[in-house]
């Protein structure tokens, strides 16, 4: 395409120069009409043959350009100039024999065409010889052209057949791998049919079993109502005696190496027995047995949940408006605190009591019943009444009037949800009075009280309930000879040792059903006076350690224990009117 528009530029020259030439002639036909007026023969005769090689020209020239052959044509260019210029010199030859007949104006005209035509003839000249240039210059970008169309070409087949090879060996590779897919397929569906197969067996299993586990969930529904029936029936035996329940618990041992080749303790579900070794004369051992008995043991092996489901029935009681009271009595150290506070992530019988609370309330509330729960939290320190929820200041005494006993300027706390409780429990806890000791890293100085009462309405059948749970962790009982305890803390120790010595003597003055009860000797017994004066169903949980270096302690907790469970308070009743 390139060529074809030089071609044709060269082209639309060349007609340029002919009408240039055409131009030329007819004005050398209207200058021969002139000089035949001056009417000399020979002159005329030179002027035809020289017309006749200037209208030859321009075809030669036009034939010679159109083949392509301008530059061999120069010479012909020359030959008109010189031919135009020998004509002027005839001319003025001429002009010099006629100047009589030839007027002045006319040769001045001739002059300035001739001028005119040179002036063309060399503008012709210097195109042509850029035309040449042109040509040349586009034959060897032509060349070169070619050359680089052959170098892309064959870059292109090199690259086409390296593409082509590559698509080969990947055509090949997936080949190979739908072939694998084909064989694997074929295997999986192999696999499929055989667990299709499998399944089938096991939906006929899955019958089978679910028969069974129908038979079996009917054989323990009958079995749960069996053993409600026995529950009821030993809390109406227990409540008919009026005795406290007393649980034990044996902390797991804290210290492996431990000597206990000296003594062994041995346990069942509702017995502990002590065999100790005693150093006799001669190198001689005597064993000493202590034997226990109690409504149920915990061995070191059971948790948390395990000790709660022992009792959950005795406080979903407080729903039905029963005065439920829980205490742990034990020496420092072995796990009262555990037991009854627990942890976060393993909590203890306050926490778990106050969840199922919750949950029941609101199976309950499905038939018409209203809740208010209420807290309260204190502490017993060196015989005063310490709140727990709030920093205050204020004396708190204890008052019982209608059988219902409160303190004075206590925080009580209504709550909603589980998460107020959880709130105001984990205030209390870092408020509460701890210590260091001898026998105990981190010694509670106090005996902590905590208590929920519940207001129960049905607004259909009017009826009114109140029940209230008291769940009391009761400071460590401790040897002043052991505890090595100074100053504040032997001041606590004695405090302490003192409020459980008195409950001590409460305890036996019930035993021995005595006339008069010293329950104001102590801040501790004077609050649960009303528990244990038939006014409440009450459990004791005594926690004991297994280690050596306890063993005199244990053996006393034990003794302790062994005591109250002799104790009657009589039946308890539980809190429940109409209104009229």
């Amino acid at each position: 395409m390139y060529f074809k528009d030089k071609d044709s530029n060269i082209n639309i020259k060349i007609d340029q120069v002919e009408k240039i030439f055409n131009d030329l002639r007819s004005r050398l036909v209207f200058m021969n009409k002139e000089i035949d007026n001056i009417g000399n023969d020979s002159f005329l005769k030179n002027i035809d043959v020289e017309n006749e090689n200037i209208k030859n020209t321009p075809k030669t020239l036009i034939e010679n350009c159109s083949n392509e052959n301008c530059g061999c044509h120069m010479n012909n260019c020359d030959n008109l100039y010189d031919t135009n210029h020998n004509l002027k010199h005839i001319i003025c030859d001429q002009n010099k024999l006629e100047t009589n007949d030839l007027t002045k104006e006319k040769l001045d005209t001739l002059y300035v065409f001739i001028d005119e035509l040179s002036m063309k003839l060399k503008q012709l000249e210097s195109e042509i010889v850029e035309k040449n240039q042109e040509i040349v210059n586009l034959k060897e970008e032509n060349e070169n052209n070619d050359l680089q169309h052959k170098y892309v070409i064959e870059s292109f087949k090199s690259e086409n057949n390296k593409y082509l090879e590559e698509i080969k060996i990947k055509n090949e590779n997936y080949m190979k791998e739908l072939n694998e897919m084909k064989n694997l397929l074929k295997n999986k569906e192999n696999e499929i049919q055989i667990k299709q197969q499998k399944i089938l067996d096991l939906q006929e299993n899955k019958s089978v079993l679910e028969l069974k586990l129908k038979n079996l969930e009917k054989m323990e529904e009958k079995i749960e109502i069996f053993k409600m029936k026995e529950r009821k029936l030993i809390e109406e035996i227990i409540d008919l005696k009026g005795a406290i329940r007393v649980f034990c618990r044996i902390r797991p041992k804290f210290y492996k190496n431990t000597d206990s080749k000296n003594y062994e303790i041995e346990y069942s579900d509702d017995k502990i027995t002590i065999k100790e070794k005693i150093e006799s004369s001669y190198n001689n051992f005597n064993i000493k047995t202590h034997n226990f008995l109690f409504d149920k043991v915990f061995g070191p092996e059971c948790d948390q949940l395990q000790v709660y489901d022992e009792i959950s029935f005795l406080i979903r009681s407080i729903l039905d408006g029963y005065k439920v009271c829980i205490f742990a009595y034990g020496q420092t150290g072995s796990g009262k605190t555990y037991t009854m506070d627990g942890i976060e992530d393993n909590p203890g019988i306050i926490p778990r009591s106050v969840s199922e609370i919750f949950e029941v309330s609101k199976e309950l509330s499905k038939n018409n019943w209203k809740f208010e729960f209420i807290i309260s939290f204190v502490e017993i320190y060196n015989e005063n009444i310490v709140d727990l929820l709030e920093n205050n200041t204020k004396k708190c005494d204890i008052r019982h009037e209608n059988d219902e006993t409160y303190i004075t300027n206590c925080t009580y706390k209504v709550i909603e949800t589980l998460e107020d409780f959880t709130r105001h429990f984990k205030k209390a806890l870092e408020n509460r009075t701890t210590g260091v000791t001898f026998v105990n890293e981190r010694s509670s100085r106090s005996h902590s009280i905590f208590t929920l009462k519940i207001n129960l309405c049905n607004s259909v059948t009017n009826q009114k309930r109140q029940g209230i749970l008291n769940l009391i962790d009761l400071a460590g009982s401790e040897r002043l000879s052991e505890s090595k305890c100074e100053k504040i803390r032997l001041v606590e120790t004695q405090n302490i040792n003192k409020s459980l010595a008195c409950l001590g003597n409460v305890i036996n003055s019930l035993i021995k059903k005595d006339s008069h009860i010293a329950f104001r000797d102590s801040k501790l017994t004077y609050l649960l006076k009303n528990n244990f004066l038939g006014k409440s169903r009450t459990i004791m949980i005594v926690n004991v350690s297994p280690d050596w270096m306890h063993l005199n302690e244990t053996i006393c907790s034990l003794r302790f224990s062994s005591n109250v469970k002799q104790c009657r308070l009589g039946k308890a009743t539980s809190n429940v009117h109409k209104n009229v």
